[in-house]
């Protein structure tokens, strides 16, 4: 065939795969001059089978709609909603941090950005101007001098910067450098064009000096100063203002030259490097960098000072958690306590939806746009006297939402025989012959509902299809596992997805047809939904099944009926405290110690020896972010393996029993005599095969007891630090210490909760001025303090119990209220045939008879069946 013809002959082969898998191809135009391929046409038989192969192929790949982040085609393809809330899609696009680095480039326009890495658990510009590095080799995030920092290995290892770095008059740098020592020439950092033209700071020059040399191509103006010390945490700082350069250490000037006539903007810098040279013969940087930063302006003493004193300013997570919001509510909180940093604090917001404000001194303000729902991201910024900055994500929870069925697929009937139909106009709820064999399926899709959140309410709106009398007794369920797909016309399909142990009943009233109103509105249904969303399959942006049964007269309008009057969803919601994830190193030497048999202390050195009677080692891990009396979910430390150890034996970690630990001081029996927690943790390290080695069995049992036992203490605040004293009979492991050159010093892994949950059983037991232990009695009506919690009674008060317990018709039958929207706060009931058990939860039946969205009437059900007596318990989820 011609040329023409091929391709047109292609590109019809494709649309008719296209029309048969009914997904995008994409299809790129070629052309290779006139050297098309040329072929014979094929068959009408062999054209189909390779279409049936095609097809067969695209059917076992994932579906990808487009290379874009944001598509509105359909809900299913989208990946936020017409208000800019996340799908489910969107939500898992929006948590992946990919692992690898990026690099923006920027017009060249001539001028410079200012840049700062903290390379604090990411890697980006924590300046705010979104200026990405690209990592070269595998330089490593490891414990910095604060935070973290990023390790070269002096073989392959080094960072790309943004081109335009260094493009300004006046320039500045400054750093946390810890240098491992090697041949001359290696590189802090060099921005520059080629050989000929470069600025770089060198921690030894082939004269042996501490250097940093600006050329513009007419021979290197230079400042010098003595080399670094290899091993050890240093701050280095260089200027050049004007004609002035001049060159810090620690915070001191140590060199100063007023003859730099070149301008860094001469140098026409493009190639721009951390721990790379422009000459490819010099080495690379052997060792870590902490708290990067460029700037276009000269240093002060008094700013070099303050910088090398004291840290950059950090935020005690990686992204914080506002008070929950309403929509159309006046909404007020503050950041100020979410960061730590040296002198005054300046907090400004970067992005996110224009109705919040963020005043320097912490406060965000605004009023909730009546549209507003879900998990509402804006990004902030705090920022030093030094002009340091760290930027993070502010979440605030819009806790309203309202869903309508918003496809045929989304509301569906089952008859009494199975028949299942997706289609029709009206929604028979119940059935008019008293059978109850119809289901009703509902499916709301794009709930913006976090994992475990308190439902307070959640009720579904239909509009009466038809005019309906007599009684109606109706039974609401959901689904009983994870499924909440679009309904299919499988025989049955309803009715095996409904579970029924679980489920609110429903007695509308008599409907007039085109009626929605409270009688067309169902109980609360926030049990039902709160069961789902606690789930560990839910995710945010999730589907919700809802199910109707029982007998009556009653018909909804369904999806495809005339005027669109679909049954709505309302839903009203709060978060629970989420979990957040702390990491935490030692920042100087006096963080780590051992106390050797005789009470000498050491404090640099570079192996910490874990065991051997009578010694003690030290772990201080400052910086911790947690306030009084936050909830440690886990807390555990990790070491890097100095050499192999494989002795079985037992170690016992404590924490410093103060409020904020002091760092370690070479006084004799300075560990020994510090106090100690009452609680404490035993440790059985397994074999450790190898130095360098840094998995789980070079991670601590959970420290979680001694950790609360601190953060409970009435002086603790956060921001605070913590100590954990190591000893044992035996000694056991080599672990690196923070001196330890390319080592991997101990890690604090932490995951909390900053708050109780708003209504849990301690802040409800402080509140009311009685101790929180679950079995006290505090007001003698034997009932103790977590029953009277969970059943919302007076710990003060003596009452009577108020569960009731009866048989009706072949039931027995336990009922008591329970406060709404607690964790965990679902007891556990258990029926039996006699008083001695066996006690099981089989068969048991449990409705949620009313709910106010402050308590629940719950009823469980057993049937006693044939049996001529039964028995029902219950017990609070702690006993």
């Amino acid at each position: 065939a011609d040329a023409a013809g091929t391709a047109n002959q292609f590109r019809a082969f494709l649309q008719d795969v296209h029309a048969r898998v009914r997904r995008p191809l994409w299809i790129t135009e070629w052309n290779n001059g006139a050297n098309w391929t040329q072929c014979a046409d094929p068959t009408a038989a062999q054209q189909a089978a390779a279409i049936a192969a095609i097809v067969a192929m695209l059917d076992g790949l994932p579906f990808v709609e487009r290379y874009a982040v944001y598509n509105w085609v359909e809900d299913v393809r989208r990946v936020v909603l017409d208000n800019g809330t996340p799908t489910a899609a969107g939500v898992a696009y929006r948590e992946a941090r990919s692992p690898v680095a990026h690099r923006q480039r920027l017009p060249d326009s001539g001028t410079t950005p200012v840049v700062q890495f903290g390379f604090d658990g990411d890697r980006v510009d924590d300046s705010a101007n979104g200026l990405g590095a690209a990592w070269i080799g595998n330089p490593r995030q490891v414990a910095g001098r604060v935070g973290e920092a990023v390790s070269f290995d002096g073989v392959d290892d080094h960072v790309v910067l943004p081109e335009n770095l260094g493009r300004s008059t006046d320039f500045s740098f400054a750093a946390w450098a810890r240098w491992d020592g090697g041949a001359a020439w290696q590189r802090i950092f060099d921005l520059g064009l080629d050989t000929t033209r470069h600025l770089f700071l060198t921690p030894r020059s082939g004269s042996g000096t501490l250097r940093f040399a600006l050329n513009t191509g007419s021979g290197e103006q230079t400042l010098d100063a003595p080399a670094l010390t290899a091993g050890v945490w240093t701050h280095v700082a260089v200027s050049v203002a004007g004609n002035t350069g001049k060159l810090w250490v620690n915070g001191l000037p140590v060199a100063t030259n007023t003859t730099m006539t070149a301008n860094p903007v001469d140098v026409g810098a493009r190639n721009n490097f951390l721990g790379r040279s422009q000459f490819p013969a010099d080495p690379l940087f052997r060792g870590r960098l902490d708290d990067v930063r460029f700037g276009t302006t000269g240093l002060s003493d008094a700013a070099v000072s303050t910088l090398s004193r004291g840290h950059p300013p950090r935020w005690m997570a990686s992204w914080l958690r506002g008070p929950d919001a309403l929509p159309g509510a006046a909404y007020s909180s503050s950041l100020a306590g979410s960061a730590t940093g040296t002198g005054l604090l300046r907090f400004e917001k970067l992005g996110g939806p224009a109705w919040l404000t963020v005043d320097g001194d912490g406060t965000f303000r605004g009023t909730v746009p009546a549209d507003a729902e879900g998990d509402l991201r804006f990004r902030v910024r705090v920022v030093d006297a030094a002009g340091a900055a760290a930027t993070a994500d502010l979440r605030i929870l819009v806790g309203s939402v309202t869903r309508l069925v918003a496809a045929p697929a989304d509301d569906a009937i089952q008859q009494a025989d199975g028949t299942v139909r997706t289609s029709d106009v009206a929604l028979p709820l119940g059935d008019a012959s008293g059978s109850g064999a119809v289901v009703a399926g509902l499916r709301f899709r794009d709930l913006p509902i976090p994992p475990n959140a308190a439902i307070e309410t959640a009720e579904v709106r239909f509009k009466a299809a038809a005019t309906g009398t007599g009684t109606s007794a109706l039974r609401i369920t959901t689904a009983g596992g994870p499924d909440a797909g679009a309904f299919t016309p499988v025989h049955g399909a309803l009715g095996v997805r409904s579970d029924a142990s679980l489920g609110v009943p429903w007695s509308p009233p008599e409907w007039s047809v085109g009626e929605t109103g409270p009688a067309q509105t169902t109980p609360n249904l926030a049990a039902l939904l709160e069961s789902v969303v606690a789930r560990e399959d839910w995710a945010e942006g999730g589907a919700w099944t809802v199910f109707l049964t029982g007998t009556g007269n009653r018909s909804a309008s369904a999806f495809e009926s005339l005027g669109f009057n679909p049954a709505r969803l309302s839903v009203r919601f709060r978060s629970r405290t989420p979990e957040t994830d702390f990491l935490a190193g030692p920042a100087v030497s006096a963080d780590t110690a051992v106390q050797s048999v005789g009470g000498n202390v050491f404090l640099n050195g570079t192996t910490l020896a874990l065991g051997g009677e009578g010694t003690w080692v030290g772990l201080r891990f400052p910086g911790i972010p947690m306030p009084q009396g936050a909830e440690i979910v886990s807390a555990h430390i990790r070491f890097g393996a100095t050499a192999a150890g494989q002795e079985p034996g037992r170690l016992t970690i404590w924490a410093e029993a103060t409020d904020s630990s002091p760092v370690f001081a070479a006084v004799s029996g300075d560990l020994g005599r510090r106090e100690r927690t009452v609680r404490r943790v035993d440790w059985d390290p397994p074999a450790w095969p190898a130095a360098g080695a840094r998995g789980t069995a070079q991670v601590t049992s959970d420290l979680s007891g001694p950790l609360q036992e601190v953060l409970d203490r009435p002086g603790w605040a956060a921001g605070g630090a913590v100590t954990f004293l190591v000893t044992g009979p035996a000694a056991l492991r080599l672990a690196d210490s923070a001196q330890r050159a390319g080592g991997f010093p101990p890690q604090l892994e932490v995951r909390f909760r900053l708050r109780p949950a708003r209504d849990g059983f301690r802040a409800w037991a402080t509140a009311h001025g009685v101790s929180p232990e679950p079995q006290l009695d505090a007001d003698g009506d034997g009932i103790g303090l977590l029953r009277e919690f969970l059943l919302g009674l007076d710990p003060a008060t003596p009452e009577p119990q108020p569960m009731r317990v009866r048989v009706v018709r072949s039931d027995l039958e336990l009922t008591f209220p329970l406060r709404a929207g607690i964790a965990g706060a679902q007891p556990r009931v258990e029926g039996s045939e006699t008083p001695l058990g066996p006690w099981t939860t089989d068969g048991l039946v449990r409705d949620v008879l009313s709910d106010d969205g402050a308590t629940r009437e719950w009823r469980w059900r057993r049937p006693l069946g044939a049996a001529a007596s039964g028995w029902i318990r219950w017990s609070p989820p702690s006993e």
